[in-house]
């Protein structure tokens, strides 16, 4: 096994990137002018507008979710929690006994 010098290595092709163009579809024509703040976009002030009483009194949707009543939990009759249990642990106790245990002879 030979070890190469830096004489002996090939050089790398050079990868050059072409500077992409910028896109210049119906997109970019829309998007907003970065150099108006939010006070000056109208869209801003509109939506500011339409909003204002969200969230608060003035909003009926939300003052019927403060005044709804919290439905009660489902109440379930008897289901047989404490009853069964007895029966399941002498199966538990049945399966860990030997065979020739449970056997009269």
């Amino acid at each position: 096994m030979t070890e190469e010098t830096p004489d002996q290595v090939e050089p790398m092709e050079q990868v050059t990137q072409e500077p992409q163009e910028a896109d210049t579809t119906e997109e970019t024509n829309e998007a907003v002018d970065s150099s108006k703040t939010e006070e000056e976009d109208p869209r801003v002030a509109e939506l500011e507008k339409k909003f204002e009483d969200r969230y608060t009194e003035k909003d009926p949707a939300f003052k019927a979710v403060l005044e709804s009543k919290e439905a009660s939990p489902p109440v379930v009759s008897n289901y047989g929690g404490s009853s069964d249990r007895g029966r399941d642990r002498d199966r538990k106790r049945s399966r860990s006994r030997s065979p020739t245990a449970t056997i009269k002879q």
